[in-house]
């Protein structure tokens, strides 16, 4: 098992929620190496699926991960994997499954467990049909900063 510690000490948006600091946290593990390799010329998406939380306001989690890419031109779309194959963000292949994501990559989560001060979320990042990797990450709070606990079945296709 592999333990990461990663600090969010200013996940506390604006509405007082610091629960989505914990989603950002993740977030930010699962996209640093593509934000910190991006060719000023490359227009890139960022799909986050929040459908998998048990967060009770997902626009909270979107206000942490916009206000965090703000100094980035990415285009956030926030939506799940059936919905970016019917906009046409997703290429569906010739056999009708999803092939690559022109142009950026899917974050999602799915949640095992919330509470005040621990998430524990499968989440995932997607770029394609072989081009994905994810871990269960355990998060907690302790004095007000966010840190990833433990991270296990990490996988990559």
């Amino acid at each position: 098992m592999l333990s990461l510690t990663m600090l969010c000490a200013s996940c506390e948006n604006a509405a007082g929620d610091s629960q989505a600091g914990a989603y950002l946290v993740i977030f930010e593990e699962l996209a640093s190496g593509m934000l910190s390799n991006i060719p000023n010329d490359r227009e890139l998406h960022i799909a986050v699926d929040l459908t998998g939380v048990l967060h009770e306001n997902p626009e909270r989690i979107q206000a942490q991960i916009e206000d965090h890419l703000k100094e980035y031109s990415i285009t956030l779309i926030w939506d799940d994997m059936d919905g970016l194959m019917e906009s046409g963000h997703i290429i569906i292949s010739d056999y009708g499954f999803p092939s690559h994501f022109e142009n950026g990559f899917l974050v999602s989560f799915n949640d095992k467990d919330l509470d005040e001060n621990k998430l524990i979320t499968a989440a995932m990042v997607w770029y394609g049909n072989l081009g994905a990797h994810g871990a269960t990450y355990t998060v907690s709070r302790k004095r007000s900063e966010w840190t990833i606990e433990t991270t296990s079945g990490m996988w990559v296709s």
